[in-house]
């Protein structure tokens, strides 16, 4: 960790001051490969292993899949996205394939071969991931009904309320979404290897918290390159959840956001909420 300043290596976050230090979520490691989407998570993720590895020491791996979501229309926006804010961090890309005929027989070991290959290709010691405290929070949930994911968050409002919110529970606007589009064999091989070849650097933070994050470390012009949306036009479209989610980040940090967003839907939602 000598390539960051001692200043700019613990934190308190967001409106709960919630800790978080890069010693604890980044490992020692010698090379650094970073899932890349595009999105304000990867992209902060990368900027900070650059900090900490050397440029010269962090890869962008990217596939078209993300946990192998076989849609032409989303593998379409994930290339858009990932080619055009990749240049801002100074990175080339590296593709990473994955066999969709495989992962509909055995997505785990599917999911490994890809892995194995660009670890081999690449040769890096360790590869981070994007995922917030929220994922962790949510793959309980996975074979509930959505009336029982609702019952069980209301269970316990306080503990649960970062999804209650998140989601739009109170409205029942997202609720679905609380359903992952990942095979249950994968997520589980995901957590059981973290902090051994897998990281999730922000997995104990939620997304306002990386937002604050961003601002904390200087790093709000990199956030505002960033994109959430899955349009794949270089905009954000201001209707859908990934637009909603980085809006309603924002106004729970308390930070102004900046991003243009074509529709002012998310905004009217998330003062519904109020």
């Amino acid at each position: 960790m000598k390539n960051l300043n001692k200043n700019l290596r613990k934190f308190s976050l967001g409106p709960n001051k919630t800790h978080w230090s890069v010693e604890q979520s980044f490992p020692e490691a010698n090379k650094m490969a970073v899932l890349f989407s595009g999105g304000v998570e990867s992209s902060l993720i990368a900027s900070i292993a650059i900090d900490i590895y050397g440029r010269e020491n962090v890869f962008l791996i990217w596939s078209d899949s993300m946990f192998c979501n076989d849609d032409p229309d989303i593998k379409k926006a994930i290339k858009f996205n990932v080619e055009t804010v990749a240049p801002f961090l100074g990175l080339d890309l590296f593709y990473v394939p994955v066999d969709y005929e495989h992962h509909k027989v055995d997505p785990l070991i599917a999911q490994r071969n890809a892995w194995m290959s660009a670890q081999k290709k690449l040769g890096f010691d360790h590869m981070a991931m994007g995922l917030t405290a929220m994922f962790w929070d949510i793959g309980e949930l996975q074979n509930l009904t959505k009336q029982e994911i609702i019952d069980y968050c209301y269970s316990d409002k306080k503990k649960h309320n970062a999804m209650i919110e998140q989601f739009h529970m109170e409205t029942g606007l997202y609720t679905e979404y609380l359903k992952m589009d990942i095979d249950p064999v994968v997520y589980n091989w995901l957590k059981d290897n973290v902090g051994e070849r897998f990281h999730f650097p922000l997995g104990t933070i939620h997304k306002e918290e990386v937002i604050d994050l961003y601002y904390q470390l200087g790093k709000q012009d990199l956030l505002y390159k960033t994109l959430s949306c899955l349009a794949g036009t270089g905009t954000h479209c201001g209707v859908c959840f990934d637009c909603q989610n980085r809006y309603d980040a924002h106004d729970i940090a308390g930070l102004e956001d900046k991003t243009i967003y074509d529709s002012n839907l998310i905004k009217d939602q998330r003062a519904r909420l109020k």
